[in-house]
């Protein structure tokens, strides 16, 4: 803290306390009024980023789960194909007719 007597003014330099960049924002701040050289503002981006790639690593797993149900459909379905095939006609012809033959 230094005190500007010309300017009757007080000089403070500090870091804000805030959760995040939703926290800046809430503040009326942004991560550009953090100076370059401040840790705040690198764990505050290091958080963010982490957030992110948390976020579409439970997209992937997801999008992962809804592979092998769809995965799994199809394997039932095409089980299904040829128990009818081998329902309706004989077993060689049923094999060939599932070979495209």
């Amino acid at each position: 803290m230094i005190l500007c007597p010309e300017s009757q003014s007080l000089l403070f330099l500090g870091s804000p306390v805030v959760k995040g960049l939703s926290g800046l924002v809430g503040k009326g701040l942004y991560i550009s009024d953090i100076p370059i050289h401040d840790a705040t503002r690198d764990i505050m981006l290091v958080e963010e980023q982490t957030k992110a790639q948390d976020g579409l690593k439970k997209r992937m797993d997801k999008l992962k789960n809804s592979i092998q149900e769809a995965s799994q459909a199809v394997e039932e379905e095409r089980q299904k194909n040829v128990d009818l095939l081998h329902l309706i006609f004989p077993a060689e012809v049923a094999r060939k007719l599932w070979r495209g033959k």
